[in-house]
Formats: C-alpha cells, sequence, structure tokens
C-alpha cells in the first residue's frame, strides 16, 4: 500500500544549521564511482549524508533512478515518486510511501529523508558523489554508488 507523504514548505530567510550536525562526508570516492557527467538514468544510490540528521552508517536509506521515477528505501518503508532532470536542474514530486509502523529514531531519518527529496533543485555527482542541493546551494543529501 502506498501513501502520499505530506511535505510543507516554508518561505523566508534559510535556518542555520544546528550546532552538532555533521558536515557532509569528503572522502575519496570508492573504485567504479559513477561518472560526473553520466545522468541519472539507471543509477542507484546509498544514503550517507542528510543535513541536520545524525546518519548512523548502514541506515538503509536508497535513491534508485529509472525512466521517470526515483524509489528505494526509507530506512524502513519503501517509496516511490516522480523525477525531472534538465541540465543540473532536477525535480523530485509525488514522493509516496508504504505505512509499516516505524521505531525511533528510524522514523524521525526516514521522515526527513521525504521531506528532503522535494526540497532538491539541482544535482551534481563529484567524487563518485551524488550531491542533491536545495534551491539556495545548501547540499541537502549525498549518496555513495550502491543500494
Amino acid at each position: 500500500m502506498l501513501a502520499a507523504v505530506a511535505v510543507g514548505c516554508t518561505s523566508g530567510a534559510p535556518t542555520a544549521t544546528p550546532p552538532g550536525t555533521p558536515a557532509p562526508p569528503s572522502a575519496s570516492p570508492p573504485p567504479g564511482h559513477a561518472d560526473p557527467t553520466a545522468g541519472l538514468e539507471g543509477t542507484s544510490w546509498r544514503l550517507v549524508w542528510l543535513v541536520g540528521t545524525d546518519l548512523p552508517a548502514g541506515a538503509g536509506i536508497t535513491l534508485i533512478v529509472t525512466g521517470d521515477r526515483v524509489s528505494g528505501s526509507g530506512g524502513c518503508n519503501d517509496y516511490g515518486g516522480t523525477y525531472r532532470v534538465d541540465g543540473q536542474r532536477l525535480q523530485i514530486d509525488e514522493v509516496a510511501s508504504t505505512l509499516i509502523g516505524c521505531q525511533e529514531p528510524v522514523a524521525s531519518r526516514e521522515q526527513a529523508f521525504y521531506a528532503a527529496l522535494p526540497l532538491a533543485t539541482s544535482w551534481e555527482i563529484a567524487d563518485g558523489r551524488l550531491i542533491l542541493r536545495d534551491a539556495d546551494g545548501t547540499d541537502r543529501l549525498v549518496f555513495e554508488p550502491g543500494g
């Protein structure tokens, strides 16, 4: 069963990163990393950094890009949605997930991930990692190949 995930948008000045929020990882890319000139079509990623969230290794959050769809695991529930790319511009819409009850802190991380996806307006593959940024150019999500 899929259900729409409600995602709120706010306007106004961006908020500061809370103290203690880890910086995006900057390790060297793994062997066989994605080509930075390649598109997103047919790629599979695992989340390694989510702005404002303490994301443990092995959180199990993935992003699979196929055709005009994104899908994967939010760490507890499966999700799907649509996406469009125009150069480096990105739009992710219609994100819906299954409704399995998840325990904390998994549930909070999953909701933060689902909320961050539609905020992504640009993408880049750098050092073998997929980086999704918001309209202000802030890194929102960082993925490594795999999934």
